[in-house]
């Protein structure tokens, strides 16, 4: 009776788990299915990863999307929905980082069972390069918006600057994006304005006058769009 019920619980979860992936979970369904994965260890596959190492305390800035610092976020790994999870991404690096439980360890997830997760109120994914026409150099990327005719992406990656200043060697994280506007499966890196405008020909016009109005320029545009 026990293995029967067991068995039950474990298609219940299941279900939860499909219905995650598309769908928002109310927050109740959330800690059922958090206090279930505590309890059973199904989270041994998230915290099984290398340690993230911090960076040296002499470099100025962070590499982080958005924040150092850990945010609650969710995660769909190898098709299992993990909610909850302290995480942070790091685009200098291309890892996701997530925090155990007890505050001890900083764990890498490996990239090639990642399909998605939400941080910072972003869809992020971890796209493989492939033979779609014009297709983008692997890596995360955040889906800034989804249409039925076009999609828009930005790459946002971490850079160190190294310069000599007086006698010392400094050390400085930037970042830096690209775009990308994926239109009937072909990739299309946007680089200007000019060609971002190009790739919406029947409001090219319009959008012109948008952006010139609001003073935006290409990032402002395509996160306006968005």
């Amino acid at each position: 009776m026990k293995k029967r019920g067991s068995i039950i619980l474990l298609g219940i979860i299941y279900s939860l788990v499909i219905c995650a992936q598309d769908t928002k979970i109310p927050p109740v369904q959330i800690n059922v299915i958090k206090k279930y994965f505590e309890e059973t260890s199904l989270y041994s596959p998230i915290y099984s990863g290398k340690e993230h190492m911090a960076y040296p305390h002499f470099y100025q800035g962070y590499s982080f999307l958005e924040s150092p610092d850990y945010h609650e976020g969710s995660l769909v790994y190898d098709g299992v929905y993990y909610p909850s999870l302290h995480m942070k991404l790091d685009l200098y690096t291309n890892q996701i980082v997530v925090q155990t439980p007890d505050k001890l360890s900083n764990v890498i997830i490996n990239n090639d069972q990642v399909n998605h997760l939400y941080l910072h109120s972003y869809y992020i994914f971890y796209h493989l390069t492939d033979r779609m026409q014009g297709s983008p150099p692997t890596g995360f990327y955040l889906r800034l918006f989804e249409g039925s005719d076009f999609t828009i992406l930005e790459r946002r990656t971490a850079l160190l600057d190294t310069r000599i200043e007086g006698k010392e060697l400094q050390y400085k994280f930037f970042f830096r994006s690209r775009f990308y506007i994926c239109k009937e499966d072909i990739y299309y890196p946007v680089r200007t304005l000019a060609g971002a405008l190009n790739l919406f020909k029947p409001y090219e016009k319009e959008l012109k006058q948008f952006a010139k109005k609001n003073k935006l320029n290409l990032i402002k545009l395509l996160r306006e769009l968005s």
